[in-house]
């Protein structure tokens, strides 16, 4: 019965995966562009160059490298030689792309996961952790 049941609860995961990347087909945007914008906003300056968003993203430096020029090029990202290391560039959001952010097209998961009981949101973060984890042990980050 329990096989039955984790098989339905990946089923449903894969489902909502899948949902996710529908709604983030948003204002011009392809998903991964998002998870960038979203990265940018929320990653410390130490943080916010095309190395540490490939690593986050589980993706190759060419890619990360590649959806990130495409948000500069559209006027939302700005690249700033680091002072240290002038090959290494530091991200961070436009103005234009702060006023994007606010209409991230998961506000409503948000939204959702906000109505939550407080229990049920921890819960659900610790099943989360545990499945990103699986990911990780599981899948090589292309380089």
């Amino acid at each position: 019965m329990a096989q039955v049941r984790a098989a339905a609860i990946a089923d449903l995961l894969e489902h909502l995966v899948h949902r996710i990347q529908g709604i983030s087909f948003a204002r011009g945007l392809k998903p991964a562009q998002w998870v960038a914008l979203r990265y940018l906003a929320r990653a410390n300056e130490s943080a916010r160059n095309v190395t540490r968003f490939a690593q986050f993203h589980a993706t190759s430096k060419s890619a990360a490298s590649q959806t990130l020029g495409v948000l500069v090029k559209k006027g939302l990202v700005k690249a700033q030689p680091d002072p240290d290391d002038p090959r290494i560039k530091t991200l961070s959001l436009t103005a234009r792309g702060k006023r994007l952010i606010q209409d991230n097209p998961l506000g409503g998961l948000v939204d959702a996961l906000e109505g939550l009981q407080p229990q049920q949101l921890e819960q659900f973060a610790d099943v989360l952790e545990v499945l990103v984890k699986w990911t990780l042990e599981t899948q090589k980050v292309p380089e």
